[in-house]
Formats: C-alpha cells, sequence, structure tokens
C-alpha cells in the first residue's frame, strides 16, 4: 500500500515527525526507535487523514494541518490540546489545511487548497482572507500551497 510523505519537522525533544498519507510518525533521533501514529489505528482516532504539515510552537506543543479534519494541536506527549474545523464562518476557512505557519505574535496561519487562509489569533478568534476577483488587495488565489510568514 502507498504512503506519501507530505511534511517533515524536528521536535524539541530530538525527534522527527513524519506526516504522511497514512497519518503522523515519529523517529526518535537518539535511540532510532520508529511509532507510527497511522489513522488506521482506532485509539488515534483524531488522525483520520493525512497530515500536510506540521509545526511546532515556543510552548513545544505541535500543530498537525489534517487532510480533511482540520487543525489539532497536541503536547508532546501526545495528548491532544485542541482541535479547529471548518463550521461557519467564524471558524477555520475549511478542513483541507495544506500549511501552517506562526508568526512573531503567536498567531497561527493556516493555508487550504482552494478556500483560501485563515489567521488564527492568540485570542482564539479566527479572521479568513480569500481571493476577490474584483478586490487587488485580496488573495492572489484560494489555493494556499505554503504559508511563509
Amino acid at each position: 500500500m502507498e504512503n506519501t510523505l507530505y511534511s517533515l519537522a524536528i521536535g524539541p525533544n530530538n525527534t522527527l515527525y513524519i506526516g504522511s498519507s497514512k497519518g503522523l510518525s515519529l523517529l526518535n533521533l537518539n535511540t532510532m526507535q520508529f511509532t507510527n501514529l497511522s489513522n488506521e489505528e482506532p485509539k488515534n482516532a483524531i488522525l483520520t487523514g493525512p497530515v500536510k504539515d506540521i509545526i511546532f510552537d515556543e510552548n513545544k506543543a505541535y500543530w498537525l494541518a489534517i487532510q480533511g479534519a482540520g487543525i489539532a494541536k497536541y503536547r508532546l506527549d501526545g495528548t491532544l490540546i485542541a482541535t479547529y474545523k471548518h463550521n461557519n464562518k467564524n471558524s477555520l476557512v475549511a478542513n483541507s489545511i495544506k500549511s501552517l505557519a506562526l508568526d512573531r505574535d503567536g498567531n497561527l496561519w493556516a493555508g487550504s487548497y482552494g478556500e483560501g487562509l485563515s489567521r488564527l489569533s492568540s485570542n482564539g478568534q479566527f479572521q479568513n482572507y480569500f481571493h476577490e476577483a474584483d478586490n487587488f488587495k485580496s488573495l492572489g488565489s484560494n489555493i494556499i500551497w505554503k504559508v511563509f510568514v
């Protein structure tokens, strides 16, 4: 069965986090021990799709962009902190998130494929940005492959 690699990130615990079409895998770089947190395992039900991007914040939590399931935030021990999904105009722009980035003010930016861009402020509020054909100050496209801040 195919397993496509989408993202890599080295965590503060010297572990390589690997996002793929099968979910999340971890490689401890000290012991070279490999752990699969597959989206096929019921105990990891939050991993319900491919992990498209992985980032770490200043509190050493990690954020996952999960195809079709929005965003999930975890502690290093694997404890789920929060999930963010699209459910109205004041929420995440879409559940199909491709890219994540944190800016210097602690805002999380999330780019989607075809639905635009979201900013989750440090106070928990979403602001969404879209391409508007008649507005030259809007996004150039609603397809966001990678967010850089």
